[in-house]
């Protein structure tokens, strides 16, 4: 259960997550240290039997005795020979240990609207995966994570997320499994996104499209060529694209995002938001930029609900956004998924899971529905360019979440 070769690779178990000095500054206790091999072979031990998932402890009387254990959680080890280690001082803090400890820990936290300790937020959720809180609270393991309001959702993801997932990395903390769990029972549903998809699109109402008409007479018939596929140059779409994303941009408050066109081998490729240079790049290699400007101006607002996104985390951020804000929930969700270290998840992590998670659910939306409003009011104008003879209506959402 333990080593004193300071040359030993720790790619084990940790029961403690700092590492503990004696009085002596050269000496240090690192507590739980539990061999990954003889962990892995007690799991597979136990996994051939039917029995509840147990894990054995060491005792001073006894070297092994049974303990219910949570099912991925190494047992605590007392402290015996100091490692030789060059340190002044250290604090310490040892984790829960039982399926009990663990249960109590996270819920102290979720009611005080704490973020958890990384490790213990994963095994948490495995336990209840697993039915480990069966005997605990058996209406928790019942309902599963869809059971828990959406702030303790929130605060398990961002608990989670404090560690990034790195799939190339074969000691990984495998992250995406617990962040897609979360996902996919969120809670969110259509009305949230169907609400920020509805806010999205009121710069191209009838009435901001006609003032916007007024500012530049070709801009309904060069919307109108777009939407119908008409031949157009090079140039001159770049430059339809550029306008209708800086009149997003302004409507809504934002920095203008420059677009970069640049070509790209590969053709599946259609575009991207880059934060930090806060601007949007697409491929004029892919097909949907030479043939489909429709789907292009999705992507487009797609980005550009990116650069949105990001402003929302960030005024939940620096407190610019309160739980009284009509925006709460969502600055909350964005911050959440897309500003903690390993929040997001990447698309070559796991497509699915890429494609499920708030941010990119809702830019995918609210492309969708700004391009659906956009393209109904422009002909809506282009029939009737006259407010005192036009029946104007309600733009309809028709697209899918």
């Amino acid at each position: 259960m333990y080593h004193n070769d300071k040359n030993f690779p720790f790619t084990s178990y940790f029961c403690a997550k700092k590492l503990i000095t004696q009085t002596e500054p050269d000496e240090f206790i690192l507590w739980g240290l539990v061999m990954q091999k003889e962990w892995d072979e007690k799991l597979e031990s136990l996994s051939t039997h039917s029995i509840p998932p147990i894990i054995f402890s060491a005792d001073e009387e006894s070297d092994f005795l049974p303990r219910k254990f949570s099912p991925l959680m190494p047992p605590p080890v007392r402290p015996q020979q100091p490692l030789p280690f060059s340190a002044s001082e250290a604090l310490y803090e040892i984790y829960p240990t039982s399926v009990e400890e663990i249960y109590d820990h996270v819920q102290e936290k979720l009611k005080s609207n704490s973020l958890i300790e990384p490790e213990i937020a994963r095994r948490f959720l495995e336990n209840l995966f697993r039915g480990g809180f069966t005997d605990i609270d058996p209406a928790l393991q019942t309902g599963g994570i869809s059971s828990l309001n959406l702030e303790a959702k929130l605060i398990l993801y961002e608990s989670v997320a404090q560690e990034c997932y790195n799939p190339e990395d074969p000691d990984n903390l495998n992250n995406l499994k617990y962040l897609s769990a979360l996902n996919a029972e969120m809670g969110l549903g259509e009305d949230f996104y169907l609400r920020e998809a509805q806010k999205s699109t009121t710069f191209c109402s009838v009435e901001n499209l006609r003032r916007l008409s007024q500012e530049n007479p070709n801009l309904l018939s060069n919307l109108a060529k777009l939407f119908n596929n008409d031949p157009i140059r090079s140039e001159i779409k770049e430059t339809i694209y550029q306008e209708m994303v800086d009149i997003f941009c302004d409507f809504f408050h934002m920095p203008r995002k420059e677009i970069y066109f640049q070509h790209e081998e590969n053709k599946r490729s259609l575009g991207g938001y880059v934060h930090d240079h806060n601007c949007i790049f697409l491929n004029t290699n892919s097909d949907e930029f030479q043939k489909n400007s429709i789907g292009t101006l999705e992507t487009l607002f797609h980005e550009a609900r990116h650069g949105m996104q990001h402003d929302l985390a960030d005024a939940y951020r620096t407190g610019k956004i309160q739980p009284n804000h009509p925006d709460y929930a969502a600055a909350r969700i964005f911050y959440v998924n897309i500003k903690t270290i390993g929040g997001y998840i990447n698309a070559n992590a796991n497509y699915a899971a890429y494609d499920d998670q708030p941010s990119e659910r809702d830019a995918r939306v609210v492309g969708q529905a700004v391009v659906t409003a956009l393209q109904q009011n422009v002909g809506i104008l282009n029939q009737c360019p006259k407010p005192s003879v036009c029946n104007v209506r309600t733009p309809e959402f028709a697209f899918s979440v």
